[in-house]
């Protein structure tokens, strides 16, 4: 929760809609530095010493006071970057603060840290007593592949400690992006970073968030960014990535003078190029990943594909069956990888694959079929969005099996179980991916391209007094069918199934008979259709209550008043609902449910429920159909709102009541 990039898979994100690219006038050289910096080592101010709680989250454990940092890039000289973190522990559930993690890109270049931590405590007489953190209470190891970690926890920690921190990190990896976030999981006070280049340094710089563009893009030549009173970062629902729209700020070095490594040069200096092109990368990627031997023709994948397609009875039968091929044979080895050293004998022999290599091996599968395929590099949602303006390999995580089949470019992952062929799971969708080719590699666009559906029709007779008997029917379409799908599989039995998800919400219900059609078959739709009784609820009543829709299935997800955070419901979705009712000829319905119809701007959500009656057949229909499935935070108050009539709807009760004998004269 206190470091710079907490965590490595998310550290490098953009978001398109709010970024904006400032030119190297703002960048102030170095040696600008007038101001003084905003804290300094040990010394704390009473505002600091007596704060007990903070508006910005009035639950916080901890606060953040200060998170100051800079970062120098000298002429010729190593870069420097040094931060210095302030935290007070507001209650005991805020001591997990104490334990600090920072991890920092390490490889063949020279990378040195050093730290220094110390817990601060208010003593009775007001005076800060400092218990600093020892050098062999500080540990350096590995964290994954691309970074390493520092580790210390603060000593003596109590409630209303303050604990500081500071560290300066000297690397010659101009490579690597540098990234500063204005806030973390923590409510934080304030929060600034400033840098200073030489005149020898082409540098970059991108903005993202709101407050951090609004504050800066009219602002001229600086070298300074802060903001204040910023809320905690948190995981939201319907939010995949908060840090997608964090305020943050990073910064690229295009290339920079050095001493040149060939004498015959004039002046022994030259510029070296560091950010490179998309063309580049995606060269880099095929010589150096493992792409160029894998996609080499080979029989032996020829005679494996043979086998594999035979009997299929079109192209797109073919695609699906090496599909399935590779999706039921092969099982996760619990590693991410956009690279693979494996032989076409280790694929074909083996059974395990990281998550990338189940698309590499289906890609190469199907390029020996003789279809146009291509791997696709992609950053999933977690890891956050690209940006086109960083040809950087470090901003994707992940890689598909892009195929062309007619007009259509068809993505695929095959590393999920139970996915469909023609369906990327919602975690890859992000907006876009890059296709790698030996030539002509380019940009695909990644977005949802079927609407998920969910049917469902229940018929309800009450004319029998001894039972109700019924029947429903529903039919799940596309992410609906895998979400379906996976509670099947989850659940004890198809009868629990069918009980805890498919039935109404009725007494003493019985189960009399099912079926489950292409259960099995996940690029279809799953149907569920069941027969079923129960205790009559109008049996010797004048009164019955009857709410058909089971109302623990239907919440509103959307119940806070304000949302910092946009909304992205990840795909477009329609929802039909239809019940039909029998009642018994002495029996009629009382103040029928009025209708309802919503309708947001621009025709992004739209809900309709309705009640008809024929004699002594009643139906009631709810239709809700979301068209558009992200929401900015101005538009939140009106889908909070659309929400709240869609809950408002399936809470409506049929009042049946008995007829009252009519008076003869």
């Amino acid at each position: 929760a206190s470091s710079v990039n907490p965590n490595p898979k998310t550290s490098i994100v953009h978001y398109a809609r709010i970024t904006l690219v400032i030119g190297l006038v703002m960048i102030l050289s170095i040696g600008t530095n007038a101001q003084k910096d905003p804290i300094k080592w040990k010394k704390v101010n009473d505002e600091e010493i007596n704060l007990k709680k903070t508006s910005l989250d009035t639950n916080a454990n901890a606060v953040v006071l200060c998170d100051y940092g800079s970062l120098e890039i000298p002429d010729y000289e190593p870069m420097k970057m040094t931060r210095h973190v302030r935290i007070k522990i507001l209650k005991k559930e805020g001591f997990d603060e104490a334990n600090i993690s920072i991890p920092y890109y390490a490889d063949f270049y020279y990378d040195n840290i050093d730290v220094d931590a110390q817990t601060l405590n208010i003593n009775k007489r007001g005076r800060v007593d400092r218990e600093k953190v020892r050098n062999s209470d500080i540990f350096k190891g590995e964290l994954n592949e691309y970074y390493n970690e520092v580790r210390f926890t603060f000593p003596k920690v109590e409630v209303g400690s303050i604990l500081e921190y500071k560290y300066t990190l000297i690397t010659n990896n101009y490579a690597i992006p540098q990234e500063w976030l204005f806030g973390n999981e923590l409510p934080t006070l304030y929060s600034e970073f400033r840098v200073y280049v030489g005149n020898q340094v082409d540098m970059r710089v991108l903005l993202q968030g709101q407050r951090l563009m609004t504050k800066y893009q009219l602002i001229g030549k600086t070298n300074r960014w802060y903001l204040t009173d910023l809320k905690p970062i948190k995981e939201m629902p319907y939010c995949p990535n908060p840090r997608d729209y964090a305020n943050k700020l990073k910064i690229q070095i295009a290339g920079y003078y050095a001493q040149s490594e060939s004498y015959s040069y004039n002046g022994n200096i030259e510029f070296k190029k560091v950010l490179t092109t998309w063309d580049k990368l995606a060269k880099h990627i095929w010589d150096k990943y493992g792409y160029k031997d894998l996609y080499a023709r080979d029989r032996r994948v020829s005679d494996k594909v043979d086998q594999i397609v035979k009997g299929a009875s079109n192209e797109r039968d073919k695609i699906k069956r090496l599909f399935n091929y590779v999706r039921d044979n092969y099982v996760w080895d619990d590693y991410f990888s956009i690279a693979t050293d494996k032989s076409i004998r280790d694929f074909l022999n083996g059974t395990e694959l990281s998550k990338g290599e189940f698309n590499l091996f289906l890609t190469h599968l199907l390029q020996n079929a003789g279809f146009e395929a291509g791997p696709v590099i992609i950053s999933t949602k977690s890891h956050g969005s690209v940006s086109k303006k960083w040809p950087m390999l470090r901003q994707f995580d992940h890689v598909l099996a892009g195929v062309k089949l007619g007009n259509e470019t068809l993505l695929m992952d095959a590393s999920e179980k139970g996915q469909p062929y023609n369906l990327l799971p919602l975690e890859d969708i992000n907006k876009r991916g890059y296709w790698i080719a030996k030539e002509g590699s380019h940009w695909v666009s990644i977005e949802p391209n079927k609407d998920s559906q969910i049917y469902a029709l229940t018929n309800l007779d009450y004319t029998k007094m001894e039972k109700l008997n019924g029947h429903t029917a529903c039919t799940f379409k596309s992410y609906d069918a895998v979400e379906y799908r996976k509670k099947l599989r989850a659940s004890d039995s198809d009868r629990e199934f069918i009980k805890q998800y498919i039935l109404p919400d009725l007494i003493e219900v019985k189960l009399d008979s099912f079926s489950i059609i292409n259960r099995n078959s996940p690029e279809k739709p799953l149907s569920v259709k069941a027969n079923f009784h129960s205790r009559n609820s109008l049996a010797g009543k004048e009164i019955m209550v009857l709410e058909p829709f089971n109302e623990s299935y239907f919440k509103n997800p959307f119940v806070a008043e304000e949302r910092d955070l946009p909304v992205d419901l990840r795909y477009t979705r329609r929802q039909s609902y239809i019940f039909n009712v029998k009642i018994p000829d002495n029996h009629q319905l009382e103040n029928p449910p009025k209708p309802s119809r919503v309708k947001l701007p621009g025709k992004k959500a739209q809900l309709f429920h309705v009640m008809s009656q024929l004699g002594n057949d009643i139906q009631l229909r709810l239709d809700m159909n979301i068209n558009d499935p992200f929401f900015s935070t101005h538009e939140y108050p009106a889908l909070k709102t659309f929400f709240e009539e869609y809950i408002a709807a399936t809470r409506k009760p049929l009042l049946i009541k008995k007829k009252q004998p009519s008076s003869g004269g």
